[in-house]
């Protein structure tokens, strides 16, 4: 039965509305996304995009074809999103955090943009009306374009794939192998950021990676990493502090030209490191290099080994875990499942009731727990997480005008930078308040102590004509993984330790990343093990600067994160590093 031409054109009016409607990621990835800027990118992903967008047409009527794509409606929220907030397109990692670990933060962001949730709302609600009211349920092409198609889209696809097969230049073994196919995968697979597909590989990640988790966890409880435990019965007690979304340029004792840090710039026995650089820019990438032996280069290691906190068990500490964040992360939740003290404060996001000194509460009692004479005590706080203003009381707003309550989102713009900044540095003035508490804690004590803190990643407040805000960003930028770093020992400590802590203070100039940490604390505590790479301390004058720093980029590619020039690399090597009171 025929189709009146009239009934037809109505028809295909409507079918290019809903296209349009379902292809509204695609054409704002083309137009703002940063990761497509060249000519060349933007036409590979409007082709592919399109042609994804059409292969099921081959074989659906219309009205089967916008039912099953109707699920790009729901889709696009996560790219539309990624989007809004870094002008690129969806990553692994977004979607991680969106779907399995910090669901709260996506929440908490969302409220304030209620009018746009509306808006997109109505915008579903119109898709729906007019695919049940207008869509006639014909073929969106007859039998001759379906064929055509079929063939062209078959050539295109297999011209996809044949740079693919002839790329792998064997003479690049100047790089690493790993880097070297990073490298082409950034080259020639520009085509897996285009949407949907962007999002169906992130989610195909997620489930391997959680049957891997689920796998190699199992086996972790014949893991041993053959430490010998400590016989002696003198206390010492070594506390990490997982600081989050911490820029090391804004400390004052960095050299910021704001003082951010009036009370560690106070403490003596205290090192800062001026070169320290995350492996990462998302916590829930970051810190299993920090946690574990784990490398970009050998990254398996997180599943398949005990972490830090278990070789501190092993070696006879009573280990705690203490957190007021990442309730989601399985990695983080196991270990801390393994410490003989584990408390989670419970707190949402967005709450501006509880900080980071709620922390130091809830490890007081451990403290000063004289049953437990050895003790490794995991501090996970909130620091600087946005929102920036929810993570200080009202008393630490020195730096005005600054973000109140649970703002609106269109304040983050570049237009806004002075109040984002402000509000950033009072963040940051009571992480140094929380730090200097806990290092003071410490002290009184008169043990063996150490304060180890270290950030997970840094943030991106609208630093340069890139626009970048927040961090998890697919490029990355120095201000993402330039961590800060604070090492404090009490006097009991560096009168047993002089050469650790004086290597401490001669490698406090040298470039390296977190990866160092495991090893680092490790040597702190004078535990050792067949495979403790003292090459990797920051307690070893065989520490050595990096060069060239690798990390994983937001769809875990290696990726160098930071280069020295030799200029750079000698100037580092022979600073002299100012440490308050070192004794």
């Amino acid at each position: 039965m025929r189709v009146k031409s009239k009934e037809t054109s109505k028809h295909y009016l409507y079918v290019a509305i809903l296209s349009v409607m379902l292809l509204l990621p695609n054409i704002c990835a083309c137009l703002f996304a940063n990761d497509l800027q060249q000519m060349g990118s933007r036409l590979v992903y409007s082709m592919v995009a399109v042609s994804l967008f059409l292969l099921p047409a081959l074989v659906l009527r219309a009205r089967a074809f916008f039912a099953i794509q109707s699920v790009l409606l729901f889709l696009a929220l996560v790219e539309l999103s990624h989007l809004f907030m870094y002008n690129e397109t969806s990553s692994i990692l977004y979607v991680h955090t969106l779907l399995m670990s910090e669901w709260n933060e996506f929440v908490d962001m969302s409220v304030t943009l209620w009018p746009a949730i509306l808006l997109y709302i109505i915008y579903i609600a119109t898709y729906y009306f007019l695919w049940a009211k207008k869509i006639l349920n014909i073929y969106l092409f007859n039998k001759k374009w379906r064929i055509l198609l079929a063939i062209a889209f078959l050539v295109f696809f297999t011209g996809l794939l044949i740079p693919h097969l002839i790329s792998y230049n064997p003479n690049k073994r100047w790089l690493p192998l790993e880097y070297a196919r990073a490298k082409q995968d950034d080259l020639l697979l520009r085509q897996k950021n285009v949407f949907p597909l962007n999002i169906y590989i992130a989610l195909g990640n997620i489930i391997s990676s959680n049957i891997i988790i689920n796998r190699e966890q199992n086996r972790l409880g014949d893991f041993s990493f053959g430490i010998d435990p400590k016989t002696d019965d003198d206390p010492e007690t070594y506390v990490l502090i997982i600081g989050e979304t911490a820029r090391y340029g804004n400390f004052g004792i960095n050299g910021y030209e704001r003082n951010t840090t009036p009370y560690l710039s106070q403490i003596e026995n205290l090192v800062s490191f001026d070169s320290i650089y995350s492996v990462a820019n998302l916590t829930a990438v970051s810190l299993p290099f920090m946690l574990t032996r784990a490398t970009p280069q050998t990254p398996d290691a997180r599943y398949n080994e005990k972490s830090i906190v278990e070789a501190f068990a092993e070696a006879g500490f009573y280990t705690a875990w203490i957190a007021n964040q990442s309730f989601g992360n399985h990695f983080l939740r196991r270990i801390a499942a393994s410490c003989n003290y584990e408390f989670y404060e419970p707190h949402f996001i967005g709450d501006n009731t509880k900080y980071d000194m709620d922390l130091l509460s809830c490890a007081m009692p451990l403290l000063t727990d004289d049953a437990h004479p050895k003790k490794f005590i995991v501090l996970h706080s909130l620091g600087c997480h946005f929102k920036y203003n929810l993570r200080y009381p009202e008393t630490f707003a020195q730096f005005q005008p600054a973000l109140e309550g649970n703002f609106n989102m269109r304040l983050m713009d570049k237009f806004h930078r002075p109040l984002i900044l402000n509000t950033y540095d009072n963040a940051i003035l009571y992480t140094d308040f929380f730090i200097a508490n806990t290092i003071e804690m410490l002290r009184s004590f008169g043990n063996k102590a150490v304060l180890f803190y270290v950030a997970d990643h840094g943030e991106n407040l609208f630093d340069d004509n890139r626009n970048m805000i927040l961090h998890g960003t697919y490029a990355g930028s120095e201000y993402e993984y330039h961590v800060p770093v604070f090492i404090w020992t009490s006097d009991s400590y560096n009168q047993k330790y002089p050469q650790k802590v004086a290597a401490l203070q001669t490698n406090g100039a040298k470039v390296k990343s977190t990866e160092a940490v495991f090893h680092s604390l490790l040597d702190m505590a004078d535990i050792h093990y067949e495979k403790l790479d003292t090459t990797l301390s920051v307690w070893c004058r065989s520490l050595q600067s990096d060069s060239i720093i690798y990390g994983v980029d937001a769809n875990w590619k290696l990726k160098v994160i930071h280069q020295c020039t030799d200029v750079r690399s000698n100037l580092l090597q022979n600073k002299t590093l100012k440490v308050k009171g070192l004794k």
